[in-house]
Protein backbone atom coordinates (compact mmCIF):
# COMPACT_ATOMS: atom_id res chain seq x y z
CA UNK A 1 0.00 0.00 0.00
CA UNK A 2 1.44 3.36 -0.89
CA UNK A 3 2.59 5.45 2.01
CA UNK A 4 2.90 8.96 2.19
CA UNK A 5 4.64 10.25 5.33
CA UNK A 6 3.21 12.76 6.97
CA UNK A 7 4.55 14.71 9.99
CA UNK A 8 1.92 15.92 12.12
CA UNK A 9 2.20 18.91 14.80
CA UNK A 10 -1.27 19.61 16.91
CA UNK A 11 -2.39 23.13 18.71
CA UNK A 12 -4.57 22.58 21.45
CA UNK A 13 -6.22 26.00 22.55
CA UNK A 14 -8.92 26.79 24.88
CA UNK A 15 -10.99 30.13 24.42
CA UNK A 16 -13.49 31.26 27.41
CA UNK A 17 -16.93 32.38 27.32
CA UNK A 18 -18.91 33.66 30.59
CA UNK A 19 -20.71 30.09 30.59
CA UNK A 20 -18.41 27.56 29.31
CA UNK A 21 -15.44 26.36 28.29
CA UNK A 22 -14.91 25.70 24.42
CA UNK A 23 -11.95 23.78 22.74
CA UNK A 24 -10.12 25.37 19.64
CA UNK A 25 -7.71 22.58 17.92
CA UNK A 26 -5.22 23.89 15.17
CA UNK A 27 -3.82 20.82 13.68
CA UNK A 28 -0.54 21.59 10.69
CA UNK A 29 0.72 18.90 8.76
CA UNK A 30 3.87 19.33 6.86
CA UNK A 31 4.62 16.79 3.89
CA UNK A 32 7.04 16.60 0.76
CA UNK A 33 6.11 16.86 -2.66
CA UNK A 34 7.46 15.85 -5.60
CA UNK A 35 5.66 16.24 -8.75
CA UNK A 36 2.32 17.27 -7.61
CA UNK A 37 2.13 14.14 -4.99
CA UNK A 38 3.30 12.89 -1.60
CA UNK A 39 6.63 11.55 -1.87
CA UNK A 40 6.72 7.90 -1.93
CA UNK A 41 9.73 6.14 -0.64
CA UNK A 42 11.86 3.26 -3.00
CA UNK A 43 9.24 3.98 -5.79
CA UNK A 44 9.98 5.71 -9.52
CA UNK A 45 7.99 9.00 -9.25
CA UNK A 46 7.75 11.75 -12.08
CA UNK A 47 9.02 11.75 -16.20
CA UNK A 48 12.72 11.27 -14.39
CA UNK A 49 12.03 8.20 -12.75
CA UNK A 50 13.55 9.46 -9.24
CA UNK A 51 13.53 7.41 -6.35
CA UNK A 52 13.77 8.15 -3.13
CA UNK A 53 15.42 6.09 -0.92
CA UNK A 54 16.00 9.02 2.26
CA UNK A 55 14.17 11.77 3.20
CA UNK A 56 14.75 13.71 6.34
CA UNK A 57 14.23 17.45 7.31
CA UNK A 58 14.11 19.71 10.48
CA UNK A 59 11.01 21.98 11.23
CA UNK A 60 11.32 24.53 13.81
CA UNK A 61 10.33 27.62 15.87
CA UNK A 62 6.42 26.22 14.98
CA UNK A 63 4.18 29.28 16.10
CA UNK A 64 0.57 30.50 15.63
CA UNK A 65 0.27 34.48 15.27
CA UNK A 66 -2.36 36.89 16.17
CA UNK A 67 -2.41 40.56 14.90
CA UNK A 68 -4.58 42.07 16.71
CA UNK A 69 -3.79 41.49 20.12
CA UNK A 70 -0.15 40.89 19.47
CA UNK A 71 -0.12 37.46 20.45
CA UNK A 72 2.35 35.12 19.98
CA UNK A 73 1.88 31.25 20.85
CA UNK A 74 5.02 28.89 20.41
CA UNK A 75 4.34 24.99 19.76
CA UNK A 76 7.58 23.49 19.05
CA UNK A 77 11.34 24.52 18.65
CA UNK A 78 12.44 21.37 17.02
CA UNK A 79 11.28 18.16 15.14
CA UNK A 80 13.32 15.68 12.77
CA UNK A 81 10.68 14.52 9.98
CA UNK A 82 12.24 10.80 9.22
CA UNK A 83 10.88 8.77 6.11
CA UNK A 84 11.49 5.47 8.73
CA UNK A 85 9.20 6.85 11.12
CA UNK A 86 5.44 5.21 10.86
CA UNK A 87 3.63 7.81 12.93
CA UNK A 88 4.63 10.84 14.29
CA UNK A 89 2.98 11.73 17.53
CA UNK A 90 0.60 14.49 17.78
CA UNK A 91 1.85 17.89 20.13
CA UNK A 92 -0.48 20.58 22.20
CA UNK A 93 -0.76 22.98 24.04
CA UNK A 94 -3.74 24.48 26.73
CA UNK A 95 -4.35 27.76 26.79
CA UNK A 96 -7.16 29.58 29.42
CA UNK A 97 -7.64 32.70 27.16
CA UNK A 98 -9.29 33.59 23.71
CA UNK A 99 -6.98 33.08 20.94
CA UNK A 100 -7.90 33.35 17.19
CA UNK A 101 -4.45 33.49 15.02
CA UNK A 102 -3.95 34.58 12.01
CA UNK A 103 -0.49 33.47 10.16
CA UNK A 104 1.62 30.85 10.78
CA UNK A 105 5.30 30.99 11.44
CA UNK A 106 8.10 28.33 11.08
CA UNK A 107 11.37 27.40 10.46
CA UNK A 108 12.54 24.83 7.77
CA UNK A 109 15.63 23.43 9.30
CA UNK A 110 17.18 24.65 12.62
CA UNK A 111 18.53 28.50 12.42
CA UNK A 112 21.80 29.82 14.06
CA UNK A 113 20.71 29.73 17.86
CA UNK A 114 19.11 26.47 17.34
CA UNK A 115 22.49 24.89 16.10
CA UNK A 116 24.70 27.34 18.61
CA UNK A 117 22.98 25.72 21.45
CA UNK A 118 24.52 23.29 23.90
CA UNK A 119 21.74 21.12 24.00
CA UNK A 120 22.21 18.46 21.22
CA UNK A 121 19.26 15.85 22.54
CA UNK A 122 15.70 14.84 21.09
CA UNK A 123 16.00 15.04 17.91
CA UNK A 124 19.02 17.06 17.79
CA UNK A 125 21.22 14.45 19.12
CA UNK A 126 23.74 13.50 16.69
CA UNK A 127 22.66 10.11 16.19
CA UNK A 128 20.00 10.67 14.05
CA UNK A 129 22.57 11.35 11.23
CA UNK A 130 21.58 15.01 10.98
CA UNK A 131 24.65 16.83 12.63
CA UNK A 132 28.06 17.53 10.90
CA UNK A 133 30.44 19.69 12.97
CA UNK A 134 30.14 22.40 15.44
CA UNK A 135 31.49 24.91 12.56
CA UNK A 136 29.21 23.55 9.70
CA UNK A 137 25.98 22.68 12.29
CA UNK A 138 22.99 20.54 10.92
CA UNK A 139 21.74 19.37 7.60
CA UNK A 140 17.95 21.19 7.66
CA UNK A 141 17.48 18.69 4.53
CA UNK A 142 18.60 15.60 3.73
CA UNK A 143 17.41 14.01 0.51
CA UNK A 144 19.16 10.10 -1.15
CA UNK A 145 18.04 7.64 -4.01
CA UNK A 146 18.26 7.82 -7.53
CA UNK A 147 17.42 9.75 -10.72
CA UNK A 148 17.34 7.77 -14.04
CA UNK A 149 19.59 5.57 -12.24
CA UNK A 150 22.69 7.97 -11.41
CA UNK A 151 22.63 8.32 -7.55
CA UNK A 152 21.94 11.59 -6.14
CA UNK A 153 23.00 12.66 -2.30
CA UNK A 154 21.87 15.97 -1.05
CA UNK A 155 22.82 17.13 2.61
CA UNK A 156 21.72 20.75 2.62
CA UNK A 157 22.51 22.78 5.58
CA UNK A 158 24.65 25.09 7.20
CA UNK A 159 23.83 28.05 9.48
CA UNK A 160 26.59 31.08 9.06
CA UNK A 161 27.47 33.64 6.65
CA UNK A 162 26.01 33.47 3.00
CA UNK A 163 25.79 29.61 2.85
CA UNK A 164 23.21 29.86 6.11
CA UNK A 165 20.73 28.06 4.19
CA UNK A 166 17.48 27.32 6.89
CA UNK A 167 14.40 29.31 5.89
CA UNK A 168 11.91 31.05 7.81
CA UNK A 169 8.13 30.71 6.72
CA UNK A 170 5.40 32.93 6.79
CA UNK A 171 1.75 32.08 6.02
CA UNK A 172 -1.52 33.95 6.92
CA UNK A 173 -4.38 31.89 8.12
CA UNK A 174 -7.94 31.46 6.59
CA UNK A 175 -10.59 32.63 9.01
CA UNK A 176 -12.61 29.46 10.27
CA UNK A 177 -10.11 27.05 9.01
CA UNK A 178 -8.20 24.78 11.94
CA UNK A 179 -6.71 22.10 9.81
CA UNK A 180 -3.28 22.83 7.65
CA UNK A 181 -1.00 21.49 5.23
CA UNK A 182 2.47 22.73 4.39
CA UNK A 183 3.57 20.99 1.26
CA UNK A 184 6.89 21.28 0.64
CA UNK A 185 8.30 20.97 -3.18
CA UNK A 186 11.40 19.66 -3.31
CA UNK A 187 10.74 19.62 -7.37
CA UNK A 188 13.40 22.21 -7.62
CA UNK A 189 16.27 20.55 -6.40
CA UNK A 190 16.24 18.39 -9.38
CA UNK A 191 16.54 21.58 -11.67
CA UNK A 192 18.38 21.77 -15.05
CA UNK A 193 20.05 24.39 -13.10
CA UNK A 194 21.64 22.10 -10.38
CA UNK A 195 24.60 19.88 -12.09
CA UNK A 196 25.72 18.27 -8.60
CA UNK A 197 24.38 14.77 -7.90
CA UNK A 198 26.34 15.04 -4.35
CA UNK A 199 25.96 18.15 -1.91
CA UNK A 200 27.57 17.13 1.80
CA UNK A 201 28.81 20.57 3.36
CA UNK A 202 27.31 23.98 3.13
CA UNK A 203 27.54 25.52 0.02
CA UNK A 204 25.90 28.23 -2.47
CA UNK A 205 23.60 25.52 -4.47
CA UNK A 206 22.66 24.05 -0.96
CA UNK A 207 21.52 27.67 0.06
CA UNK A 208 19.77 27.78 -3.31
CA UNK A 209 17.85 24.51 -3.34
CA UNK A 210 16.76 25.49 0.14
CA UNK A 211 15.29 28.55 -0.89
CA UNK A 212 13.58 26.94 -3.84
CA UNK A 213 11.76 24.82 -1.49
CA UNK A 214 11.02 27.95 0.60
CA UNK A 215 9.61 29.64 -2.19
CA UNK A 216 7.65 27.05 -3.38
CA UNK A 217 6.23 25.83 -0.19
CA UNK A 218 2.15 26.40 -0.21
CA UNK A 219 -0.14 26.31 2.70
CA UNK A 220 -3.46 24.26 1.98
Amino acid sequence: MKKAFIFALALMLLSFSPNREVECSYTLSVVPYYNGKYVAINQGLGPDSIVFTKIKFYVSNVGFYETGNKKYTHILKTKLWDDGAKMYPKFGIDFGCHFEPDSLHLTLGIDSAGNSSQFMNGDKDPIHGMYWTWSSGYVHLKLEGTKKGIPFEYHLGGYQGSYASFMSLNFPLKEGKREYELRMNIDSCFSSKYTKNRIMSPCQESHDMMQDIALSAILK
